[in-house]
């Protein structure tokens, strides 16, 4: 081992910023010039999905990619070279700093069980979850109790009527001071959002619902002062479809954090109708219309069936027995739609076998 001096250098805009690092010890490395570390980490030129820098990175993220960096195995043709390297930092001194080699000896490190008894920090399960209900970008835990943790979203919206279509909800927990105040619209995986919405974790229920719907007034009106509660019901199911089609798109990790997320964001769908509990008998009555009546089932009428499945995870009166049918021929029609649209001569096809199909 040897004696690496690096220069680490915080700004005021971390961890919006990244730090500057510069190695001042000689190192033969394919990523090292002069005394500048080509780290992909700290990289902010192209905020690129899952690469580059992100303010969620802590002092420890940087030393441990640091570390990483330099134990890397050097290529062959450079192991004589960095030995000697490595011999010379040892020998550096730098009395200015009070910098000297050689290394002393490491202290011993016990690992008898009977050490390990102070050693380990024992938590319940309530004290583990609070270390992952953290904003990434501050730090701020719900036990801070003017922190108010939700998730930046993005809306989508049809071009004919304005409709919101989609809410694409970020995985990581953001802070409304680190969203208001220090201005970050990406994610810890550096995805954009536009908007705010805070979410509930059983605390200060009132302040939650206020922010809420202040929240919500603004996405459907841009006013927060325009709030209507009909309007939970044009945003409220847009977020937990579009985690619901992340949970079955994505790799096991991701859709982990989303199968969270849906649940955080469905609790808060929840508390807001035990505000407003005459939005269930909208949702039923919206059910009720779609499983009778088929006229009631045409795009004009349901422009997004896939709300009609988050009603179902909240109504007291109805199934998916009860949906069932309606549903899944509507979905196939809409889908046979689009598969003309892509192959048209599929329009003139001779199946009569498909007719008189049902779904069962």
């Amino acid at each position: 081992g040897g004696v690496f001096h690096i220069e680490i250098k915080f700004t005021e805009l971390y961890p919006t910023e990244p730090p500057t690092i510069r190695l001042f010890t000689p190192l033969t490395h394919p990523n090292v010039f002069g005394t500048t570390i080509c780290l992909d980490m700290l990289n902010t030129n192209d905020r690129i999905l899952y690469q580059g820098w992100t303010s969620g990175y802590t002092v420890q993220s940087v030393l441990l990619q640091l570390q990483s960096f330099l134990f890397e195995q050097p290529p062959k043709d450079s192991e004589e070279k960095i030995k000697e390297e490595v011999k010379k930092a040892n020998e550096f001194k730098d009395l200015a700093v009070g910098h000297k080699g050689p290394l002393s000896p490491y202290p011993a490190f016990s690992t008898k069980e009977k050490d390990l008894d102070n050693f380990v920090l024992d938590m319940d399960d309530l004290e583990l979850l609070e270390q992952e209900v953290v904003c990434f970008h501050t730090r701020l835990r719900l036990s801070k109790k003017e922190t108010t943790l939700g998730a930046g979203i993005t809306l989508s919206r049809l071009p004919r009527t304005g409709e919101i279509r989609s809410v694409n909800t970020t995985l990581d927990l953001i802070s409304i001071q680190a969203y208001s105040r220090s201005g970050v619209r990406t994610s810890l995986s550096n995805e954009k959002f536009t908007h705010f919405m805070p979410l509930y974790f059983g605390l200060e229920k009132e302040k939650t619902i206020f922010l809420v719907e202040h929240a919500i007034g603004f996405l459907c009106k841009g006013s927060t002062k325009k709030f209507e509660p009909s309007q939970i019901l044009e945003v409220l199911p847009k977020m937990i479809l579009t985690l619901v089609v992340d949970i079955t798109n994505e790799a096991l990790h991701h859709s982990y954090k989303s199968i969270r997320m849906m649940i955080y964001v469905h609790r808060l769908f929840t508390l807001l109708l035990e505000k407003y509990p005459s939005l269930r008998d909208v949702m039923d009555g919206r059910l009720q219309k779609f499983i009778e009546k088929a006229e009631s089932r045409i795009k004009d009428e349901t422009p997004n069936i896939g709300d009609l499945l988050v009603y179902l995870t909240v109504s007291k009166k109805y199934k998916w027995d009860d949906l069932r049918e309606a549903y899944l021929n509507e979905q196939l029609d809409r889908q046979v739609f689009w598969v003309l649209q892509e192959l048209p001569q599929l329009e003139k096809a001779d199946c009569p076998e498909l007719e008189d199909a049902k779904v069962e």
